[in-house]
């Protein structure tokens, strides 16, 4: 079977060379430390776990320790991420403000402070930053819709979504 992919991808044009069927397959050296690694598992774990209460339809001060365990998880790689990206440090610090500020913030300014970054500084390296602080900004959003009147379950779910969506980024830098 190798012999057969290594002749259509070098007909293809995609390979140079045949396949060597004895050269390892490996993987590139994690990005994260092995605490980094952890948290971010753990998060995926707890982000499921929410989505699966918010679609049960589990109430506000239900939902509110697992959001925020999320928030508190997403602020402890920011560290270890400003390490290997020294530019996000005053983007990602100004986004952890969310944490104390999102009980006293609608839809409406959590979206343009937050997400669109209106509170949060500019710099050249925001396009790497905003994958991790979407782990901060989207589940103090989902909190904010939960809890507002009347409770948005359906946008809440999706903001917990996204976010499983922006891990796979955020464990490759």
């Amino acid at each position: 079977m190798r012999t057969i992919l290594s002749s259509l991808l070098l007909a293809a044009g995609c390979l140079s060379a045949p396949l060597d069927a004895t050269a390892e397959t490996r993987s590139p050296s994690p990005s994260w430390s092995e605490p980094g690694q952890q948290a971010l598992t753990a998060y995926e774990t707890q982000a499921r776990a929410l989505v699966a209460a918010l679609q049960t339809g589990a109430g506000p001060e239900a939902v509110r320790p697992q959001g925020e365990a999320l928030i508190a998880i997403g602020i402890g790689l920011i560290d270890e991420f400003v390490a290997r990206h020294p530019g996000c440090r005053d983007y990602l610090r100004a986004a952890s403000a969310v944490r104390e500020q999102w009980p006293g913030l609608d839809h409406e300014r959590i979206e343009r402070d937050f997400h669109r970054d209106a509170a949060l500084p500019s710099g050249r390296e925001v396009k790497i930053c905003y994958h991790l602080k979407d782990l901060i900004v989207h589940p103090a959003t989902a909190l904010v819709l939960v809890h507002q009147s009347p409770a948005d379950y359906r946008q809440a779910t999706h903001e917990i979504e996204e976010v499983i969506a922006h891990l796979s980024v955020v464990r490759a830098q």
